[in-house]
């Protein structure tokens, strides 16, 4: 039980720094996000 114990401990951890780590991901994509919008727009209207 106890090992259960220091094993979720461990997992919260590490998934605590993956949020951080996709936030900040997430903070850099949505600086371009509209301007990736627009230019997949353009390729549809172009494939299409």
């Amino acid at each position: 039980m106890v090992e259960t114990i220091v094993e979720s401990m461990y997992l919260g951890a590490i998934n605590s720094r993956l949020d951080n780590l996709q936030a900040a991901i997430l903070l850099e994509k949505f600086k371009t996000f509209g301007e990736d919008i627009k230019l997949r727009r353009e390729i549809r209207f172009h494939v299409s």
